[in-house]
């Protein structure tokens, strides 16, 4: 009797999850819609684990966006070259880049709206292990960088006047992370590394022969496709999000970089403390060009 009474229970409880599912599968069907329909409607910002992109990280985290009552993404990627494939794409209304890739888009046909002008910098740092103290010495030796980019104009500056015995290889290694990678593997010789990745690299012992802040003071650049600015929608949005940028700004200039510490680490990569600590302040974050 008692077996039966199990199989009468079992039965049921497979009769009651039957009925259930196809609700349950309803349900699911449209908590995925309206999740698609609110990622198509929110503004997404493209951005690399560097530290032009401490102000959106600074107005997440504060609720600046909620305070100005706009939906924000911010959509990490680890190459400029993927942030370029998301905007021509429209997966992303807006992105952090270079002035030079920025241009290269435009040749290419699309239509950019410069937002705003960014600290984003690169130092040019040797391997240790090649023992490269000076320019000149870069003859034979692999150089990380990315075509169409900044990196590609600060090589030619670098390089304009200087003798070199041979060649020297441009490598394009576009995932900033695996830059940095390769130099702590000794599997590249030099290479263009952005902040706070250049200072980690730094830390441990290896050499700085150039930085970009002496060649050309800006390179970084934001940017909103221009169909996004033509759209009224979108406009309101930009709007909204230039105010709980600018406000992420003034705070960064009047409290500097170091006072956000925990979110450089959080979104970078860089998890020492120590090479956080030695960053250089950054007391010009501008304003949007609104």
């Amino acid at each position: 009797m008692k077996h039966h009474l199990y199989y009468v229970l079992f039965a049921f409880a497979l009769f009651s999850c039957s009925q259930n599912a196809p609700k349950q599968s309803e349900e699911n069907a449209k908590q995925g819609i309206k999740q698609e329909q609110s990622d198509s409607l929110s503004l997404k910002i493209a951005c690399l684990p560097t530290l032009d992109a401490l102000p959106l990280w600074v107005a997440e985290d504060c609720g600046l966006f909620t305070r100005e009552k706009v939906d924000v993404r911010l959509i990490p990627f680890k190459a400029h070259m993927d942030v370029d494939t998301a905007l021509v794409g429209g997966s992303v209304e807006g992105a952090l880049t270079d002035c030079f890739r920025a241009e290269f888009l435009e040749k290419k046909g699309l239509k950019l709206n410069r937002f705003a002008v960014t600290p984003l910098s690169w130092k040019l740092i040797a391997n240790r292990q090649a023992r490269i103290k000076a320019l000149r010495q870069l003859g034979d030796k692999m150089m990380a960088m990315t075509r169409h980019s900044a990196t590609d104009y600060l090589c030619d500056e670098v390089l304009r006047n200087v003798k070199t015995t041979a060649d020297v290889f441009r490598v394009q290694i576009n995932d900033v992370d695996l830059r940095l990678s390769m130099l702590i593997n000794n599997e590249i010789d030099a290479l263009w590394l952005p902040e706070p990745q250049a200072t980690k690299a730094l830390l441990i012992g290896h050499y700085q022969l150039a930085d970009s802040k002496l060649i050309k003071d800006s390179l970084g650049v934001f940017v909103f496709a221009q169909k996004n600015i033509d759209n009224e929608f979108r406009k309101s949005q930009i709007e909204s999000f230039a105010k709980a940028y600018d406000t992420a700004c003034d705070t960064l200039n009047k409290r500097g970089i170091h006072a956000f510490s925990d979110l450089i680490m959080k979104h970078t990569g860089v998890h020492e403390k120590a090479a956080i600590d030695s960053l250089v302040n950054i007391h010009y974050y501008k304003h949007a060009t609104h």
